[in-house]
């Protein structure tokens, strides 16, 4: 027995398995029945290094029954013999035994978790669950071993193969997770080049998603190609370091498991050598997030380096130099852009990418109502590109442009172009249809009229004929041809009911019976466009009050605008005030100004502190007015009256307990006040108290009005200044926030710039953006971020372009213009503020002098001096205008050779005596020199003085 058992021992031992395996068989055939071979001893030494040869003969099954006898036997035993646990788990592997098996590795796991082998068994369990076909639980096996007390090479792998999982299982945000969140150790990672390919991967996706922040940061994970190369290579010769030869101290599990790490990558590494370079396409990636982060410097470092890089694929340079274009067209460097772009049809000149660039740029200006460069650049793609399939679009598109900018001439050339010397398109219709629009705007009613019934006759079955069918009706109204107008809306109307011109034809009808003076009839149809009509309806609703206070039925008259204050069914109720007003209005004319009051009482209770509710500050006017009536009338305001009024702005039947006992105190405290001043007074002093922070502004700046038009100013600041005092800004609306910046602005104080923006941010509909876009364009004006300003003063034009500001705006619009050096647009804008009668006075006088600039820039000399000297003719009183077009044309006067009308102007300014040192100075230096070099120029005896 002790012969074959040495026998046994001495093939294990030199890796004879197939001899170990007889020999093993041989020992427990010959010996297996007598006591010494069934002593536990005995077993505990042969069973293990007999499974392990039959495993290593291939026969796992046999193995396994040993290793499970093993198992069996010594079941008793603290915990499970180690070697013989990892090789029962082993075969059962080999065996397809999966569930057994990772029963086996996981209990290998938690007995020897210290051991080498049992980070392996770990790795095994999660490589078991994945073939069960419970990723969930695997990827987490993964996760929770990456952040084990396990080497940090197999906790780096593990964690990467956590990761590649994911992927392959679309748990992209476990992924990202994983990728974004985790501790990598980079020195300890064998491989690389999967995580440098997954964090592309997954950049590559995020970007498509939308999330270009996310994408940056993935991105920025991948190292250039030859950088990766390098590493990879490095880390490769660190795994052989293990390998060859096999690291001593190493168990053969271990041994396997980074022979076969090192094939793969050692595999990946030949791939990437042979590969291409990635790196160009990287730069662009990083570039296209930069660029939807609005980071667009880093973005155009990127663009350009690509582009100019000789060594990149010409494709991947086409599109780092088209989207070099899209930055430079971004960071508003309109000049470079178009260089760019020129450049770009240059070097690609059969590139479907060239029209897009400049039709981008193009896009661009006409968004920020940039028409004049939107046209240039369109100018440009007409003559580059006369065949292209857009050239149509294009000479459309800017005859739109030219309509926009009220230059309806050239517009209409283009419109005949695109309508006449290409082939039928949709554009050929639009380009008619709107070369009659353009004459209808020219006021030229006669000929676009013309138009219209050309286009009605030719396209009779075509999409656009109801629209032109309700621009022929339009155009008679124009003409006060009411009763065609009226015959063309009824055909309309009756045939195209689901049009979206419908309620604008509604609402055009209505005017026409109005002209017409069948007012009943224009009743009947106002009060037919229903809510869901938006503005039409808004409209429609003033016009039905304009009817019936036309008619005297000023009851009806006032129940019509209570309903519309009230009604819940109107998702766009505008002109809050006006409607206020004419209710009471109505009501005091009624003689019910008891009713008038209980409306604004309940209207002050429900929205009084109700940050979104728009036009209270009109109320409070009314409410001054009606206050001096309850005085002269001795008046009271019943709770009855006050409740029929809450009732009305009350969703449920009857009005809650909490509203009516604050609209009593309201009324208590407003009947009681002597003075509408004291009711004031009283009424801040309360909502401070109770914080209604909101109401506090809003009565605040009706008490800083008051006091303006006192002239108490000192006084009327204090007020204001206690708004930022003590209410916080989100919760102030706009009018409150208009005026507390306007106040910190005059004053130089800090904040001003903080409400103005709250108001663009927070207030989209309000007419106080007017406010803000003009402060905030004059701030940038003062810093010389001129394209900023001219963004805020452009936004003032396109969106509040009737607001009390307007004037000055427009004046600050020209003049920002000619700071950056564009004088036609300058020109356009001076001379429409001089059409204007209204804007007399100073802003006529500032655009004299800004068309002075812009001749000036113009290089036009003559017409300069003509706008200057009408400045110092027509508008004395504005000083600070008279320095500029007085110096100016002087100089111009000796620019033109004519040194005596130049001395003649420093003269009369002189002579003005303004308070201006510095300009009289220049002035007096001038006439010196103009004396030293015309002798004949005759001194007074003023000159001397």
């Amino acid at each position: 027995m002790d012969e074959v058992l040495q026998e046994a021992i001495e093939a294990f031992r030199g890796n004879d398995f197939t001899a170990a395996v007889e020999a093993f068989a041989q020992l427990e055939r010959d010996f297996g029945q007598r006591d010494e071979f069934q002593e536990p001893d005995f077993l505990r030494r042969i069973l293990p290094l007999q499974g392990f040869s039959l495993g290593q003969a291939g026969n796992h099954d046999q193995a396994r029954q040993v290793f499970k006898k093993y198992l069996k036997l010594f079941s008793d035993d603290p915990k499970p013999n180690a070697f013989v646990l990892f090789q029962y788990a082993s075969v059962l592997r080999q065996l397809d035994r999966n569930e057994a098996a990772l029963q086996a590795f996981g209990q290998y796991a938690r007995h020897y978790p210290e051991r080498l082998e049992g980070a392996l068994a770990t790795l095994q369990v999660a490589e078991l669950l994945f073939t069960l076909n419970r990723p969930d639980e695997a990827i987490s096996t993964l996760r929770r071993f990456a952040d084990s007390e396990a080497r940090p090479e197999l906790r780096e792998q593990a964690r990467l193969q956590a990761l590649h999982r994911s992927l392959q299982q679309g748990q992209t945000e476990t992924a990202l997770t994983i990728l974004t969140e985790s501790d990598w150790d980079l020195e300890n990672i064998p491989d690389l080049i999967s995580l440098a390919m997954a964090a592309l991967q997954l950049g590559e996706k995020t970007l498509q998603d939308g999330k270009s922040a996310q994408a940056l940061t993935l991105f920025l994970m991948v190292p250039p190609h030859a950088i990766l190369q390098r590493e990879q290579e490095k880390r490769l010769a660190k795994l052989r370091e293990i390998t060859d030869p096999p690291a001593a101290g190493l168990p053969p599990q271990a041994i396997r498991f980074y022979e076969t790490l090192e094939r793969q990558i050692a595999n990946q590494l030949a791939g990437l050598q042979d590969g291409e370079d990635y790196t160009g396409h990287l730069q662009l990636l990083r570039a296209q997030a930069f660029l939807r982060e609005s980071r667009y410097r880093e973005a155009w470092l990127l663009l350009e380096a690509i582009a100019l890089e000789e060594n990149f694929p010409t494709e991947l340079r086409e599109q780092g130099h088209y989207r070099w274009i899209v930055t430079a067209n971004a960071l508003e460097l309109t000049d470079e852009a178009l260089t760019i772009a020129r450049n770009f049809v240059q070097r690609y000149p059969d590139s479907e990418l060239a029209p897009q660039a400049f039709t981008l740029i193009a896009q661009t200006h006409a968004e920020a109502r940039r028409f004049e460069e939107a046209n240039e650049v369109l100018s440009d793609l007409i003559e580059l590109f006369p065949d292209h399939p857009l050239a149509q679009r294009w000479l459309f598109t800017r005859g739109y442009h030219l309509v926009m900018d009220d230059d309806f001439s050239p517009a209409r050339q283009d419109f005949r172009r695109a309508r006449d010397e290409f082939s039928q398109s949709a554009i050929t219709v639009s380009s008619a249809f709107w070369h009659a629009l353009s004459l209808f705007f020219d006021r030229r009613y006669e000929d676009a009229l013309e138009e219209f019934e050309t286009m009605a006759r030719t396209y009779r079955n075509h999409p656009i004929y109801p629209e032109i069918l309700y621009r022929r009706a339009a155009t008679h109204y124009a003409m006060e041809d009411h009763d065609q107008a009226l015959r063309l809306l009824d055909q309309f109307l009756s045939r195209f009911e689901r049009h979206p011109r419908t309620w604008e034809a509604r609402v055009l009808e209505g005017d026409v019976r109005m002209g017409l003076g069948e007012l009943n009839r224009a009743l009947a149809t106002f009060r037919s466009i229903p809510p869901a009509a938006g503005s039409e309806f808004v409209y429609a609703t003033f016009q039905i009050g304009k009817i019936l206070r036309a008619t005297e039925d000023l009851e009806e008259m006032a129940k019509h605008f209570e309903h519309y204050l009230t009604r819940t069914d109107a998702p766009h109720r505008a002109r809050i005030s006006e409607a206020l007003y004419w209710t009471g209005w109505a009501l005091l004319r009624l003689e019910k100004p008891e009713e008038a009051l209980a409306l604004y009482i309940a209207t002050i209770s429900l929205y009084g502190n109700d940050r979104e509710a728009g036009e209270i500050a009109s109320l409070l006017t009314a409410l001054e007015r009606l206050h001096r009536t309850l005085r002269q009338e001795n008046l009271t305001l019943r709770d009855q009256t006050l409740h029929t009024a809450l009732a009305k702005f009350s969703e449920e039947s009857e009005p809650p307990l909490a509203l009516v006992r604050q609209a009593r105190h309201l009324r208590d405290q407003f009947v009681r006040s002597e003075t509408f001043d004291d009711w004031l007074r009283e009424a801040r002093a309360e909502a401070r108290q109770e914080e209604n922070w909101t109401w506090f502004a809003r009565l605040s700046v009706e008490k800083a009005n008051r006091l303006a038009a006192q002239n108490r100013s000192a006084r009327r600041l204090q007020v204001l200044f206690q708004i930022s005092d003590f209410a916080p800004l989100d919760q102030l609306d706009a009018t409150a926030l208009a005026s507390l910046g306007e106040a910190l602005q005059e004053n130089g104080l800090p904040g001003a710039r903080e409400c103005f923006e709250k108001i663009l941010s927070a207030f989209p509909k309000s007419l106080d953006r007017a406010v803000a876009f003009y402060h905030l364009g004059q701030d940038a004006f003062r810093q010389e971020d001129y394209r900023q300003a001219l963004e805020y003063f452009e936004d003032f034009a396109s969106q509040t372009p009737f607001h009390p500001l307007a004037h000055q705006t427009f004046a600050a619009l020209g003049e920002t213009y000619l700071k950056l050096d564009r004088p036609q647009a300058a020109i356009a804008e001076f001379e429409e503020l001089l059409r204007d009668r209204e804007a007399r006075g100073r802003p006529h006088a500032r655009a004299l002098v800004g068309l002075g600039q812009a001749h000036e820039l113009l290089r036009q000399p003559k017409e300069a001096i003509a706008y200057y000297q009408r400045v110092y003719t027509l508008y004395r009183a504005q000083e600070n205008l008279l320095v500029p077009a007085y110096l100016r044309s002087a100089a111009l006067f000796i620019e033109l050779g004519d040194p005596k009308a130049a001395y003649r102007t420093y003269e009369e300014f002189i002579e003005l005596g303004l308070d201006y040192p510095e300009a009289l100075a220049t002035a007096r230096e001038a006439r010196t020199h103009l004396l030293e070099k015309h002798p004949e120029l005759t001194r007074k005896p003023s000159d001397s003085l």
